[in-house]
């Protein structure tokens, strides 16, 4: 019953972002300014690909502390096979199939490493990517002195409180999954790991910086990294293939309290949204034909997540 509350809850959360984004879209979308700054985007090529570089980078880093939290033991092509999967399914599916493809992907390429292990890394790495994006969000709206605080805090709080109960709730498992997380972050690697999942944080904000500054908003790096952080932290409500009108309500919300008037927030989310789906598919491609999976393989890995979802429904 609690799940199905919690489930019913996050679908009605997720259409009202889409709501807001279609009000918004019907209120200030305005096609020729939109197509206007699409078209000044790729008169300057040289700043789409250095975003498209740095956001690459990110990506990388993310593979290289995946490969350093598992003590090196697995090979880094497999890490960003894995990661570049997970990225393409969660912009193909209209929900996060990613991790069950990072996990599926690692377990065919690699072997040698246990399950446990496996489903351990995939589980702290992702705990470790809320996290910072929560701290990246917190001291961002002490330091960058953002307007109407309280529904950001807010939100903050509820994710907060939704941890806490759910690792009351799996706490056996919670229990087992700190005793493999202090092994995996412990010593030098352990900090490495720690210091590369930040900086990807912040390097991914680049695509976000760089679409600012092309449309003339005067954002800092770490203003854009503060939207960043609130926009990924807001796709938990994503219930449309890579949480298409979600990612952009959350974006447009973020950026107005950085200041963004609405017509150039929409612009801005727009196009950083399509320049990640583009990302996405390409890097898809990439691994598709560098390390091929079947697709009946594919859709084992969608079964067994619908399945463990069905599972905690009914609990």
């Amino acid at each position: 019953m609690l799940n199905t509350s919690k489930k019913a809850i996050k679908t009605g959360l997720s259409l009202l972002l889409i709501s807001f984004f279609i009000l918004v879209t019907c209120l200030y979308a305005d096609l020729d300014i939109l197509f206007g700054d699409i078209e000044t985007i790729f008169k300057r090529p040289l700043t789409l690909t250095t975003i498209l570089f740095v956001y690459f980078a990110a990506f990388c880093a993310r593979g290289l502390a995946w490969k350093l939290y598992l003590k090196n033991t697995p090979s880094y092509m497999s890490c960003i096979a894995g990661i570049f999967y997970s990225l393409l399914l969660n912009h193909l599916l209209p929900f996060k199939a990613g991790d069950l493809a990072r996990i599926g992907i690692l377990k065919l390429r690699e072997p040698g490493i246990s399950n446990g292990q496996v489903v351990n890394s995939v589980v702290v790495l992702r705990l470790l990517d809320m996290a910072i994006l929560s701290v990246i969000a917190a001291i961002g709206l002490v330091s960058l002195h953002m307007q109407f605080r309280f529904w950001p805090l807010l939100l903050f709080s509820i994710t907060t409180f939704a941890f806490i109960m759910a690792g009351q709730k799996h706490s056996k498992f919670v229990k087992r999954q700190v005793e493999l997380m202090k092994t995996g972050l412990a010593g030098l690697s352990g900090l490495f790991v720690i210091v590369l999942t930040a900086g990807s944080w912040i390097m991914e904000a680049a695509v976000v910086y760089g679409v600012l500054t092309i449309l003339g908003e005067h954002a800092s790096i770490w203003e854009a990294a503060w939207v960043n952080s609130i926009t990924v932290a807001g796709q938990i409500f994503q219930v449309t293939p890579g949480g298409i009108g979600s990612y952009e309500a959350v974006m447009i919300f973020a950026l107005g309290l950085a200041g963004v008037p609405v017509n150039e927030a929409y612009s801005a989310a727009v196009m950083t949204h399509s320049i990640k789906f583009i990302f996405s598919f390409a890097a898809g491609a990439f691994v598709l034909a560098a390390f091929p999976v079947s697709f009946p393989t594919i859709r084992k890995w969608l079964q067994e997540g619908r399945e463990k979802r069905e599972k905690r429904v009914k609990v």
